[in-house]
């Protein structure tokens, strides 16, 4: 019996997953909802938010988005690629406006469109997610940025939402001009005791229940000290809670059930996240460096100055319909950047070789993590003979997500019904900027690949076939197969990801074949003994 049945749940309550029909607004957010909108509309510059993991940055900002008047466009970058001009150039992709031409990189038609915008009464916000991850040469951009002015007005002001090291690098002796420009700090705090017990009535009110029917009295000190007033570990506990309730036929949680929790489970530890180490390549240092002194040459004197692309940039396809910097971008809704790096883009040939790290998962309710994982995989059905092979082309689509899309599996199920594991997999291998898939905000805009009906293959948008290989929580097994593959000369791509429930996932596709004869042929090889 589940939770929904066993306490009359219109729905699961404590679901770690960002929707806002659950978000709690405390006197403390409310203000500091109001001072961001402030911040916006007076066209500031640089605001920066912090709070740790599991706050709920992500929930904000999309409240935030909501209370944004109907001029102010946001922008919503995650996790953008790390090389050179590749924040400014998703910026302008998310804008509809194109800087490349010929292979250079003009900054012009970026703030002509802006200033224009501007003149109309269309204002644009961008709003970083996850902004701690950000490098030094992304905040170069961003500062280059903040140049784009208009009668001592910032065009472009920008919001960095991030954890508590988003402050730390803010801070460092690197950043000093950045820094100058935040006009407003704030931070996030976690939940007192008292909103605690509020939280939790909140979100079981959404389901027509309340703390009262569900919690003894005596347990919001017991919450308190196992969760810290942190939302995300407080859906852990009260879902993990509620599981015990059904296990010992209980009607509701104890003080002592809390602390044969704490017993059987000892808190977990935080998570540690290591600095992933940056290869940068001399060249590479170079051009960046040249690119950023020619934008704010650019910008400041508004020439049409234009600077090479460096060979390590991010890939960009102009699509001849963008509209050029003299019609100013409506967009009628956020939108979301889709960031991609080379490296997620297969060549036809050549052999895709990701390099790997680990990266610590926040804290898993699961043990035993490094066992291998395998998720449902075969070879498609075999066409039967003499039948004549029709030319095949992709049919991918965007998808801008719903408030009613609550997480991937929901958008899965609603557009691969013959196929919805397939077709969640699938969504994560066309969409390398999910890194967490228990995140997914109203206003994504998320790549749909065509999957075949009844069989296994996916096509992107390279009309090139691709196929789950397996699915790993053991960083060691991915490498000892990307070994493996390597030297079968198979091309694969990987995608990680992370799972509340699992951790770390790292997924292996064979592809980036433009036959599907020859995506079978790499299959039989890489599972030759």
């Amino acid at each position: 019996m589940n939770q929904n049945s066993y306490f009359g749940f219109s729905e699961s309550p404590f679901q770690d997953v960002p929707d806002q029909k659950f978000f709690f607004l405390t006197k403390a957010i409310e203000e500091l909802l109001a001072e961001l909108v402030d911040f916006i509309k007076a066209h500031k510059g640089l605001a920066s938010v912090s709070g740790d993991e599991g706050i709920g940055k992500t929930m904000i900002v999309s409240a935030l988005i909501q209370r944004l008047p109907q001029d102010i466009h946001p922008i919503i970058i995650t996790r953008p690629a790390t090389e050179p001009v590749a924040l400014i150039m998703n910026i302008a992709r998310a804008m509809n406006i194109n800087i490349l031409e010929e292979n250079l990189v003009d900054f012009t038609p970026l703030a002509d469109a802006v200033h224009l915008s501007a003149r109309q009464g269309k204002f644009f916000v961008v709003i970083i997610d996850d902004a701690h991850l950000l490098t030094d040469r992304h905040l170069d951009e961003i500062w280059i940025l903040s140049q784009i002015e208009l009668h001592g007005q910032h065009l472009l002001p920008i919001v960095l939402v991030g954890c508590k090291e988003l402050d730390r690098k803010l801070g460092g002796h690197a950043n000093q001009c950045l820094r100058q420009l935040i006009h407003t700090k704030l931070r996030i705090d976690s939940l007192t005791p008292g909103e605690i017990i509020d939280y939790i009535n909140h979100r079981l009110g959404k389901v027509r229940s309340s703390f009262e029917a569900c919690f003894a009295d005596d347990c919001s000190d017991q919450l308190f000290a196992k969760t810290g007033g942190c939302p995300r570990q407080i859906n852990q506990v009260c879902h993990q809670a509620l599981e015990c309730c059904i296990q010992e036929n209980l009607s509701r949680v104890t003080r002592e059930m809390l602390w044969k929790m704490e017993q059987e489970q000892p808190q977990e530890t935080q998570d540690l996240r290591k600095k992933r180490g940056l290869s940068k390549k001399v060249g590479a240092v170079l051009a960046a460096a040249l690119v950023t002194v020619l934008a704010i040459y650019a910008i400041r004197n508004g020439l049409a100055i234009k600077a090479p692309l460096p060979a390590t940039g991010i890939s960009v396809t102009p699509s001849k319909e963008i509209p050029t910097a003299s019609t100013a971008p409506t967009p009628a809704a956020p939108v979301t950047a889709a960031l991609m790096s080379d490296r997620d883009k297969t060549h036809p040939n050549s052999v895709d070789q990701p390099a790997l790290s680990p990266r610590p998962a926040p804290p898993s309710r699961k043990s035993g993590a490094s066992q291998q994982l395998h998720e449902d995989r075969a070879a498609p059905a075999p066409q039967p003979e003499n039948q004549a092979a029709e030319p095949e082309t992709s049919t991918s689509k965007t998808y801008r997500v719903t408030p009613e899309d609550l997480n991937l599996t929901k958008i899965a199920a609603k557009h691969y019904k013959h196929n919805k594991t397939i077709g969640f997999v699938a969504i994560i291998l066309a969409n390398p900027q999910i890194t967490d898939e228990d995140s997914i905000f109203h206003g994504q805009d998320l790549l749909l690949p065509n999957v075949k009906p009844n069989e296994k293959v996916i096509m992107l948008n390279d009309n090139r076939h691709y196929l789950l290989y397996n699915r790993y929580l053991d960083i060691s097994l991915v490498k000892k197969t990307q070994s493996k593959l390597n030297e079968r000369k198979v091309r694969f791509q990987i995608r990680e990801t992370h799972n509340i429930g699992a951790g770390n996932i790292y997924r292996l596709f064979l592809g980036g074949y433009e036959r599907e004869e020859d995506l079978m042929e790499a299959l039989a090889v890489a599972e030759r003994e």
